[in-house]
């Protein structure tokens, strides 16, 4: 059942969905939150903003069941829309590949939960209610007319890096040598930031990390165990119909508020003949994994190396389409596509397993992938970059960031971009801590 409430204005839209998520904070209900802040298509399948409310069944991975039947049971015998967070580390189960870095986040391999309600704000201004059952229905109706607002929370706490520019440089020199005797092409190397025992005020940082970019994949979540903030402007893989597509995102620089300082580096970024490498490879990948389940002949790619201003920084990205074989199942796609050719490298196996050597915590959930699974089996998923992590039980907040190195690289230029990718997070976080 779906009810509209037809020409909500995009402010009146925003106090809904802000209300909504006070009451799940309120509620401690589960919610997850997908937004575009920037409309890029105006396909009648779009929407400005998607809301899920209120756990209606939930599937936790069981790494014993390694085939993954019950998680594609799960998806195919509800008939209703699935929010779904697979980690990085579920790499283990499609390769002989192992995880045992240290671990504080403790985010499951996938979680998967099936809302009662879902709100969704489309292009078209209007807002639609869609409901599982006549409970859910009387439950939306409270939802919408609750306008309480929670206390802000009092922050307090100190951002460490986990590990010195030493240490960087060190993995990095391990890594240029991987490349120099032909182990490698490419590694995305990534570092973690966290947090011990702070009081997340999750909402209030979320709306802070929105204003500093302007990403198109964004999820706000509340879980159980844990707190999501991500600002993704990155698409992992998308499926409609038989075609899917994805968009690597391989290639950054620093934008400028000098609109004319700006054009320079874009053009300087469009023109870098180490981010093309960086990214042609990633393009490569995914033409690679896309060619194990796609009709032969019909992968292609549409974009290449277009370049985007997302606000803080400028990135590079590619389009990578295909069109999928007969009765491809969910898990089949992700067996084959599955962790993204943008934070692993090239040749993919051996790159995970020296990231696997190299770094110092276990990814989880971040370089994972959170989307949502329609009931005709079409999805949408987004690379877990630019997010916060936080583990509600412990009070741990954590975050990585990372770049491609490659031949061409130097260990100044790499550790100064993993250090203007956490910029970001680490000057939203002081806004919430320092109220400025």
């Amino acid at each position: 059942m779906i009810k509209y409430l037809k020409n909500l204005e995009k402010g009146e839209a925003n106090r809904l969905k802000q209300n909504i998520l006070e009451w799940c904070n309120a509620q401690d209900e589960y919610c997850t939150l997908f937004e575009n802040i920037t409309i890029q298509s105006r396909d009648e399948n779009q929407f400005i903003w998607k809301l899920g409310v209120i756990c209606q069944s939930e599937y936790l991975y069981d790494s014993l069941d390694f085939p993954l039947t019950k998680f594609e049971e799960y998806i195919q015998t509800k008939e209703n829309e699935k929010f779904c967070f697979i980690s990085y580390d579920l790499k283990n189960n499609f390769e002989n590949l192992t995880s045992r870095n240290e671990d504080k986040v403790d985010f499951p391999l996938i979680l998967a939960w099936e809302p009662q309600l879902i709100f969704i704000y489309n292009t078209q201004g209007s807002l639609e209610i869609h409901y599982t059952n006549e409970k859910s229905h009387q439950q939306a109706e409270a939802i919408l007319n609750w306008d309480k607002k929670t206390n802000k929370v009092k922050e307090d706490g100190e951002i460490v890096n986990k590990i010195s520019k030493g240490e960087y440089e060190n993995a990095f020199n391990k890594i240029a040598n991987y490349i120099k005797v032909g182990d490698l092409f490419e590694l995305n190397f990534c570092k973690e930031y966290f947090i011990k025992d702070i009081k997340l005020d999750s909402l209030a940082l979320y709306e802070i990390m929105k204003s500093r970019t302007q990403a198109n994949f964004c999820v706000y979540a509340q879980l159980k165990s844990h707190k999501i903030i991500c600002v993704s402007p990155e698409r992992f893989i998308t499926k409609k119909g038989n075609s899917i597509l994805s968009q690597p995102i391989k290639g950054t620089k620093k934008s400028s508020s000098n609109q004319e300082e700006n054009q320079i580096f874009i053009k300087q970024l469009r023109e870098s003949q180490k981010d093309r490498a960086e990214n042609t490879m990633a393009v490569d990948v995914v033409r690679n994994d896309f060619s194990k389940i796609c009709v032969p002949g019909s992968v292609h790619v549409p974009n290449f190396c277009d370049v985007v201003d997302y606000g803080n920084v400028i990135q590079m990205f590619s389009t990578v389409v295909g069109e999928l074989k007969t009765n491809t199942s969910f898990i089949e796609i992700l067996r084959a596509v599955f962790p993204m050719a943008s934070m692993t490298g090239a040749p993919k196996i051996r790159a995970m397993e020296i990231i696997e050597e190299l770094e110092s915590s276990k990814r989880g959930l971040y370089s994972g992938t959170i989307g949502y699974i329609l009931p005709n089996g079409d999805f949408d998923f987004n690379v877990v970059i630019r997010s916060i992590i936080y583990e509600r039980k412990n009070r741990y907040l954590s975050f990585h960031t990372g770049g491609a190195i490659t031949v061409q690289s130097q260990m100044e230029e790499e550790y100064t971009e993993t250090e203007l990718k956490a910029s970001s997070l680490i000057l939203s976080i002081q806004d919430l801590i320092y109220g400025k």
